[in-house]
């Protein structure tokens, strides 16, 4: 995940045993203007001991639990997005032997599958120390990514900040595996026209505004997107569909 250890979660919300972060936006490079993912975190909410255990070690180890959140699939699925410590802090996610993004709808199934399958690891001493130290706590803490919110905006509501915001996370999640991948045709998705200029548009009439300050600033209003729509959802359609294909269940 990002270089400076996902510092720029908010806390969104605690669920039974289970507490669920949801990530702001990530700050950009200003003079390449390149998808950067780096974070700050700016607020936090009371959980458990064991939450808190899982969330530390999360960020000491740099290796994340993520949980995506889309209409294509039945039920929430759960992979590991992980900073490489051992190849230059490159963001990776655990793979399948079949090159897809190793999921499981159960997180003690995704990681008996980690355990069973240590060969697929990046940075295989800092993910199995992690998992050691995490894999026996009573709840989990996770990363949220939901893509339900892109596909409403998508299906005719709308955007707003709430889902402009997860749209350039998602952007920055699907830029990570094609860059891990190689895959110059999931590269080119994140690139298109219109993609590029939401993410513009989120960083320049909110990122900056509202946080690129460092200081806490009234929250903004935003003016209406000026992007051709269509070529924008057939964009935004075409990640979602290519990402969800390149998860594979291990635990269905």
């Amino acid at each position: 995940m990002p270089k400076a250890g996902l510092n720029s979660y908010f806390w969104a919300f605690v669920q039974g045993s289970t507490v669920v972060f949801q990530l702001n936006f990530c700050a950009k490079n200003p003079h390449h203007r390149q998808y950067e993912n780096r974070y700050q975190k700016s607020k936090q909410m009371t959980i458990n001991p064991s939450e808190q255990i899982f969330y530390d070690k999360s960020q000491i180890y740099q290796k994340w639990l993520i949980r995506i959140i889309s209409q294509q699939l039945t039920e929430p699925v759960l992979f590991v997005w992980l900073t490489d410590l051992s190849d230059n802090e490159i963001d990776k996610m655990v793979l399948t032997k079949s090159n897809k993004i190793a999921g499981a709808i159960h997180h003690t199934k995704l990681f008996d599958y980690l355990y069973e399958n240590k060969s697929v690891l990046p940075d295989p001493v800092n993910t199995l120390t992690w998992m050691d130290e995490v894999s026996n706590l009573d709840s989990i803490s996770v990363t949220e990514f939901n893509i339900n919110l892109i596909e409403n905006s998508l299906s005719g509501v709308g955007f707003n900040k709430i889902s402009i915001n997860e749209s350039i996370n998602f952007i920055n999640l699907f830029r990570d595996l094609a860059l891990q991948l190689n895959d110059k045709a999931l590269y080119r998705l994140s690139r298109k026209k219109e993609v590029r200029e939401l993410w513009e548009f989120g960083y320049d009439e909110i990122f900056w505004k509202e946080f690129g300050s460092g200081e806490e600033v009234p929250a903004v209003s935003i003016p209406p997107l000026p992007i051709n729509y269509d070529r924008l959802k057939m964009g935004l359609n075409k990640m979602i569909d290519s990402f969800i294909n390149k998860i594979e269940i291990i635990d269905k």
